[in-house]
């Protein structure tokens, strides 16, 4: 219980036992748990790993065969010169990985300021139990491969199966769970009267991905074996006798001969009635497990295929069903299994990314029951790899037995706790957790066990124990080297399901080869004593992992709080462009007002913010606000957003140009980019609107943004609990603050659409008007419009235009504002530069452009984009009825784009009409549709000459003409007024081209560009720790070069090609 008041605790003890807490951590890690991170326990490292060595050695010279070293590699083959040259190689190539690439351009994820992805530090007992395993090179596929690495296998996974709340057999002992050093482990308790006797199993997999899948497979195999069961009981088959005998209960507890079950109470029996079948014909009726494997794989679905069996049995495909935002995995475990990805139902997630439970509900009923579609499995995250989101577990396991009871619905219930599995060893046991509920949430002795498992969080971990399967990667929250992923059956049964051999055949006193169960053959022992020295030596309660994971968790809730609360002044500096943090999880106050939000954060930052863990631990208030900080384990997803001439910007386009500047500067991919320059590491996803839905309208809500446009967001993944000593975390939301602030002021420039520039237009046409079809740009702000003009140029002006036009009739020609102006000013008159595109810098002459009018505009920011691109290409038509006055400019819908423009295009009306017949349409503008694909192309190459040659050539092609809509300049606006049909068909032929044969180069007024208009300014971009390089540039140690490969192949190229100079240095 609480204390009465602050004077009845021993403040000194408290703190005493959180300093010993903290150093029993410590040994574990080089840096955290292995060498530290500043490589403190490299020394007691090295004895450990000269300690092995020596052992080997001793084994390799004293074992079997005596001293082979000198039977098989005599001194003579050490003097040979073959030798020394081997030798000599070795040495440079080693050189190579670990001088010139491995210890100058690794990113150090020991560090304390790394922040980003789920790496850290991995523990000493990890490093040192694969290191020396894999001197054995132990496969676990077959006993045989690993008699010693096969045990430590099943070991881990009891170690992980009672971690997640499962069962094992009483009596069986496992390290890592309170031991006491002298009696060491203590057995597994006997079975109560309430108890179904079920014994959990588990193994170790390459990672989550694999045990997703495998999961998956088992549900599958699962749901088809009962009509498996039913096919081997029809006339003439094996079974054939239990027809009229054998009886099962349907998951509404109504026992019925098994045959006569209809197909949906087939597909909704509980699991654990399934998995005892074999169990039962061999008790009840004597049924030899080798008899019944033979009947089975001849109907089974590994056999037959899932199609036969739902064809023979009419069963509609059944679903699986999992958060909209789940983890790719899962619709790769749908393909590899046969199930189809358009079989996943995706849920929506409410604002925390937690699936919506009465979303789910609805999905279950009115979807599955109401179609006769038998569910597979739910899948229940704990822990989403990008928000660090935990599901409702406990309510999706009451939803299961709701449902089964009033709809028949039964399914696999599947625990996606890949991220998650490890914060098991905080949890609290439910009496236990409604005491401590009842405490004072100031109480220190909760500081760190209870801080990162909030009650609904722990009420999460406590249903897994009544879930069906689990995946878990000791290489993520157990900091165990890749690869080391896990899958855990409640029931050890389902793993029969999996496999060709006979699992019921008893062998007495035969080691069990686990490589029989699951998706994968071979697969490194090393990897199972790596996870299973880790637990036994860390431990997985709350004094073990549950300490680290404690203090992560505290580390997590005070970056959460600078998120929050960012100041706007911080380590002695004054930021002069103001911006926000907003976290993705919400305050503990919101929803609400802006005077109460402000309110909090107010608390945040005067009882919160720089304040050591010692004041905070002994402030009640502040203690319990941080508890509500951040998501539910361990990753901060966040946003900034910036004031543009003092207002709040609310483009997500512009707030996304701006997160994506940060996290470059805050990592490192390239070659030659020094990690030691980055002061702290970041990373980051995105909240697609399609995914994500209310919850990412929300969170765009919230940063004050508005649109359907896809978020940018940052993320910091806390693994290390050192950031919060000696006010760290302060130093490293400065460095982050100092970052914002820089790039705002490069971001400006590009996002301020008051901004004056000097504007480009291409120039089309030489009749009574020109015409200027506006150069813009998707993501300038003060660019961002399609527009064409029409326009005169006096007598010199035009004549020194049209000069300009004869010496090169078929070169596109542009003109430039000569003075800095917003768009709006260009009218009636301006001056310009008349240039040809491509000519040398100041080969331009200046012209007037008078009598300027606006045939049309049209935004080209991110809220009048369509979300999918037309299916035929639009052009805006405009121009006069004289022959050869007829301009088109390529309608941008959608970004990225090209904006492609033709001059001097010929339209020739069908039945003998006139151009006279639309000539107020082409002077006003129209739109013509033709019936160039754009959709089945896009994005758009400009490598491809495809629609240039249909431009340029002298081609004919069907379109059609549509007044452009009035109400063009909308936002949502389409183009075509599709009432107005203006003239249909027509045949337009672009001309003022001639070519002699196919091999010629294609020349005309033909403009196009896939690079200006789509340079968004960060694309193409990199930081090199001081400095932005121009966009397509690379950084090679001395200056910017252009990259020689351009496209996403380019980074490997560049890698490959240091690698090879190196080489050739080394």
């Amino acid at each position: 219980m609480a204390a009465d008041s602050d004077d009845d605790i021993d403040w000194a003890k408290i703190e005493q036992e959180n300093k010993d807490r903290h150093a029993g951590i410590t040994p574990y890690f080089l840096g955290i748990r292995s060498l530290g991170p500043a490589a403190e326990n490299s020394e007691l490292f090295k004895r450990f790993i000269v300690q092995i060595l020596d052992k080997h050695k001793a084994v390799r010279t004293n074992g079997a065969g005596g001293n082979t070293s000198e039977i098989f590699i005599s001194k003579a083959v050490k003097k040979n010169q073959e030798f020394k040259k081997s030798k000599k190689k070795l040495k440079k190539f080693l050189s190579l990985v670990n001088d010139k690439l491995l210890m100058k351009y690794s990113v150090p994820f020991w560090s304390p300021r790394y922040s980003a992805h789920m790496l850290m530090d991995t523990s000493m007992p990890a490093i040192l139990g694969y290191f020396s395993t894999m001197l054995f090179n132990p496969n676990n596929v077959s006993v045989e491969a690993s008699p010693i690495t096969t045990v430590f296998e099943l070991e881990a996974g009891r170690q992980l199966c009672k971690l997640m709340g499962f069962r094992l057999e009483p009596g069986t002992k496992v390290h890592g769970f309170d031991e006491e050093p002298e009696k060491g482990p203590a057995e597994e308790p006997a079975w109560t009267m309430e108890e179904n006797k079920i014994v959990s199993w588990g193994h170790i997999t390459s990672g989550g991905t694999v045990a997703n899948t495998e999961a998956l497979w088992a549900a599958r195999n699962l749901k088809f074996y009962p009509l498996s069961l039913k096919d081997a009981m029809g006339e003439g088959e094996g079974l054939e006798f239990l027809k009229n005998d054998f009886r099962i209960s349907t998951c509404q507890g109504e026992e019925k001969l098994f045959l006569d079950l209809t197909a949906w109470e087939i597909l909704n029996l509980k699991i654990d009635d399934i998995l005892e079948i074999p169990d039962r014909l061999y008790k009840e009726y004597g049924i030899s497990p080798g008899y019944l494997q033979g009947i089975m794989e001849k109907h089974g679905v590994q056999t037959v295929g899932k199609e036969k069996l739902e064809k023979d049995h009419s069963v509609n495909p059944m679903k699986v069903i999992v958060s909209a935002t789940n983890h790719y995995s899962w619709p790769k475990a749908c393909a590899l299994t046969g199930i189809g990805r358009q079989n996943m139902i995706p849920v929506k997630v409410n604002n925390a990314a937690q699936i919506d439970t009465a979303a789910l509900r609805r999905t279950l009923v009115d979807d599955c029951v109401a179609n006769n579609q038998a569910v597979y499995a739910v899948i229940a995250i704990v822990g989403s790899t990008e928000e660090g989101a935990v599901d409702d577990v406990a309510q999706i396991v009451a939803m299961r037995d709701e449902l089964a009871e009033s709809h028949g619905l039964y399914f696999v219930v599947h625990v996606d706790a890949a991220w998650g599995g490890y914060f098991a060893s905080l949890v609290q046991p439910e009496p236990e957790l409604e005491e401590d509920l009842g405490m004072e949430m100031g109480d220190p002795q909760l500081v760190l066990s209870s801080l990162g498992l909030r009650e609904s969080v722990n009420r999460s971990y406590l249903a897994i124990g009544k879930c069906d399967s689990v995946t878990i990667d000791p290489h993520k929250s157990g900091y165990v080297p890749y690869p080391a992923g896990a899958l855990c059956y409640r029931n050890g049964k389902m793993r029969y399901l999996l496999t060709w051999s006979s699992p019921y055949i008893s062998r007495d006193n035969e080691p069990e080869s686990i490589g029989i169960y699951g998706v994968e053959g071979s697969k490194p022992g090393a990897a199972a004593v790596a996870v299973w020295l880790s637990n036994s030596v860390i431990g997985l309660t709350e004094n073990g992992y549950g300490a680290l994971l404690g203090e992560a968790l505290f580390s997590s809730s005070m970056f959460s709080a600078y998120w929050a609360a960012m100041p706007m002044e911080l380590n002695g500096t004054s930021f002069a462009h103001e911006f926000k943090v907003v976290p993705f999880n919400m305050l503990p106050c919101e929803p609400c007002t802006t005077e109460r939000l402000e309110e909090e954060k107010s608390f945040i930052r005067t009882r919160i913010l720089g304040k050591s863990n010692e004041t905070i631990l002994r402030d009640a208030q502040a203690l319990e606000k941080l508890r509500g900080l951040g998501s539910d384990l361990v990753i901060n997803c966040f946003a900034v957003n910036f004031k543009i001439q003092g207002d709040w910007n609310t483009d997500v386009e512009v707030a996304n140009r701006l997160n994506k500047r940060i996290v470059k500067r805050m990592s490192s991919v390239y070659p030659k980019h020094d990690p030691k320059k980055i002061e702290f590491f970041l990373t980051s996803t995105e909240f697609h609107q399609s995914v994500y839905g209310e919850c990412a309208g929300k969170f765009k809500e919230r940063l004050g943004l508005a649109g359907e446009t896809d978020l940018f967001v940052l993320r910091n993944v806390v693994m290390s609990p050192f950031p919060t000593g000696g006010g760290f975390i302060k130093t490293l939301a400065g460095t982050f603050s100092k970052i914002v602030q820089e790039e705002i002021v490069n971001c400006l420039p590009v996002s301020d659409p008051n901004l004056r520039k000097k504007h480009r237009f291409l120039i089309q046409g030489k009749k009574e008007r020109v015409y200027l079809a506006y150069l813009p740009s998707f993501y300038k702000a003060n660019s961002c419009f399609q527009r064409v003009q029409s326009a005169t140029l006096d007598e010199e002006d035009y004549t020194i235009y049209c000069n300009a036009r004869g010496e090169d009739e078929t070169a596109p020609f542009c003109i430039e504002t000569t003075n800095e102006q917003l768009l709006s000013e260009l009218e009636p008159t301006f001056s310009a530069k008349l240039f040809k595109i491509g000519a040398a810098e100041g080969d331009h002459v200046v012209i007037t452009v008078n009598n300027v009018e606006t045939i049309t505009h049209r935004p080209l920011r991110a809220a009048a984009r369509r979300r999918e691109y037309p299916t035929f290409m639009l052009f805006y038509l405009y121009g006069s009825t004289n022959p050869g006055d007829q301009h088109i400019s390529h309608i941008l819908l959608k970004a990225p784009n090209t904006m492609l423009c033709a001059e001097k295009v010929t339209v020739t009306l069908d039945g003998g009409s006139q151009l006279e017949e639309i000539s107020e349409f082409l002077n006003s503008g129209c739109t013509a549709r033709t019936t160039l694909p754009e959709r089945a192309c896009q994005p758009f190459d400009d490598s491809n000459d495809y629609f240039i040659n249909m431009l340029a050539v002298d081609t004919e092609m069907p379109i059609e003409i549509f007044e452009t809509s009035v109400d063009a300049n909308s936002a949502t606006a389409d183009p075509v007024n599709r009432g107005k049909m203006v003239a249909h068909p027509a045949m337009s032929k672009w001309i003022n081209v001639t070519r002699a044969d196919m091999e010629q180069k294609i020349t005309g007024p033909v403009y196009r560009d896939s690079k200006k208009v789509n340079d968004d300014g960060i694309s193409g971009q990199r930081w090199n720790g001081t400095e932005w390089g121009p966009s397509g540039h690379i950084w090679n140690g001395e200056g910017w070069v252009e990259a020689p490969v351009k496209g996403p192949g380019g980074l490997l190229a560049e890698w490959l090609e240091e690698l090879g100079e190196l080489g050739q240095e080394t």
